[in-house]
């Protein structure tokens, strides 16, 4: 079993974890993967963009990133995260720069799109 995480330090918990549950071989990024990013940029396994917890919202390793999202409404290819426009939904999804301009196309789903 590999695991990784951003920084490390839950792949240290659950890597534990999982010893602890019986798991033989149990390896993990040291540093995460932002280390394993900042070291291998995108010539190494990694593809894409990276979520991150912060108001970056997502990060990448080089200028030759892939991008691999699409837009939850027209999808075209993204890595840009927003909040759906409808107050009472507010879900964080994938949207081009086009669908984000707009409250009308900034909605996560036909549910929202109709409230």
């Amino acid at each position: 079993m590999v695991t990784y995480c951003t920084g490390g330090i839950r792949c240290e918990v659950l890597s534990s974890l999982m010893v602890n549950r019986g798991f033989k071989e149990v390896y993990q990024l040291d540093g995460g993967i932002v280390r394993y990013g900042e070291a291998f940029k995108d010539q190494g396994l990694w593809e894409g963009s990276l979520y991150v917890f912060d108001k970056r919202m997502h990060l990448e390793f080089s200028e030759d990133a892939k991008t691999i999202g699409e837009c939850t409404r027209c999808s075209a290819p993204t890595s840009k995260f927003e909040n759906c426009s409808n107050p009472s939904c507010r879900t964080l999804t994938l949207y081009c720069a086009d669908c984000a301009a707009s409250p009308e196309t900034l909605r996560c789903a036909d549910g929202c799109a109709a409230a």
